[in-house]
């Protein structure tokens, strides 16, 4: 079996719309480093724009651009993908877990061949014990089944523990299956 044309290009128009709207224009084209730093990050995503990416760096330093620019990429290409800022991933695995819902990040994560989770401002949320488990065991099952995960953050990894923005648990997935980009 094999998708239409018109089915394709709705689903890649669907998968676009959870790009925030501010974002949706981003490209690798259109980013504009001003520094060494951010030319040397651009540089690390175009070589490896199907990778596992943590991109980490000071506000307005262009993490979720070039992270939008990667996703828009892989769903170009027909890649299985989804994207997430951290309040509504925290959102729907709550909802999976207190209310039974659908998770569609959870299904995608424990089910599909390949599949790559974007992530935006990991080091957006209030930790709790809850939060811990929840994105441990999304992390894990990440990890474990060798799929693809890129995400973006104010904290490098050293501070995300250090500052118990994330348990530490997580953020060794996130180091085990990442390049860290400095932006």
């Amino acid at each position: 079996m094999v998708r239409c044309d018109c089915s394709t290009k709705r689903i890649a128009a669907a998968k676009l719309e959870a790009v925030p709207q501010r974002f949706r224009a981003c490209s690798l084209e259109n980013y504009v480093p001003v520094d060494e730093v951010q030319e040397a990050g651009l540089s690390v995503v175009k070589a490896n724009i199907g990778a596992s990416l943590f991109l980490y760096g000071g506000y307005r330093r262009g993490k979720t651009h070039l992270a939008v620019a990667q996703y828009k990429a892989l769903v170009s290409a027909g890649e299985g993908c989804l994207w997430r800022s951290m309040g509504e991933l925290i959102h729907e695995l709550r909802s999976a877990d207190v209310k039974d819902e659908f998770s569609q990040v959870l299904q995608r994560a424990r089910y599909d061949a390949s599949f790559h989770l974007f992530v935006d401002d990991i080091d957006k949320f209030k930790p709790t014990d809850w939060k811990g488990e929840a994105l441990f065991d999304l992390f894990d099952t990440i990890y474990r089944r060798d799929l693809r995960v890129t995400i973006t953050s104010n904290w490098d990894l050293r501070s995300l523990v250090e500052d118990d923005k994330v348990h530490p648990a997580i953020v060794r997935r996130i180091d085990d299956m990442c390049t860290a980009v400095q932006l």
